[in-house]
């Protein structure tokens, strides 16, 4: 589902037929401002020249715009990610303390970093040896088990777990070694 939160606006004078990459960002910008949504980093100019977009900081949608006045600024709710009302937000404290939310892919990367380590120590605190508590199914099934009522589609993200868990048994075992 995709809401409008404003139009872009010609740059200089008026009637001018054409918008600057760098007015369209701002007033897109504004205009997100405006509608209670904080941005990311927009995509790089050299990927479209005639269509901007930029991720929420959320990372639940992408609010884009044409490059052209009176073009329509979106926001375009990301499939994988859009939250069910029923459901809560899943959320853990990382090392430092704070409370971290897990709403899209790049948090669950993250939520995967904080707890491989604990689910290697937990294998190990319920008898397993170290290279059994480095058992990468076991690992995953681990994190998805603490992942019980995330908002996320985890069979969507299944690769992406696993992915990161290997990535970090790798680093790991390079670090140790």
């Amino acid at each position: 589902m995709n809401k409008v939160i404003g139009q872009l606006e010609e740059s200089h004078a008026p009637g001018s037929g054409y918008v600057t990459w760098k007015d369209a960002k701002q007033q897109m910008r504004d205009a997100a401002k405006a509608a209670g949504i904080e941005l990311g980093t927009f995509r790089s100019r050299s990927v479209s020249r005639k269509v901007l977009a930029c991720p929420t900081k959320a990372g639940s949608a992408t609010v884009t715009a044409e490059r052209k006045p009176g073009a329509d600024i979106q926001v375009v709710m990301n499939s994988s990610t859009s939250v069910d009302a029923t459901t809560k937000p899943f959320t853990y404290l990382a090392a430092d303390g704070t409370e971290m939310t897990v709403t899209n892919a790049g948090e669950l990367m993250s939520f995967i970093e904080h707890e491989t380590p604990s689910a290697i120590q937990n294998a190990i605190d319920n008898g397993a040896s170290e290279d059994e508590a480095r058992n990468t199914d076991d690992i995953v099934a681990h994190i998805i088990d603490q992942l019980d009522g995330c908002d996320l589609d985890l069979n969507e993200h299944s690769e992406l777990i696993m992915n990161t868990v290997n990535a970090i048994l790798l680093r790991n075992k390079e670090v140790t070694a």
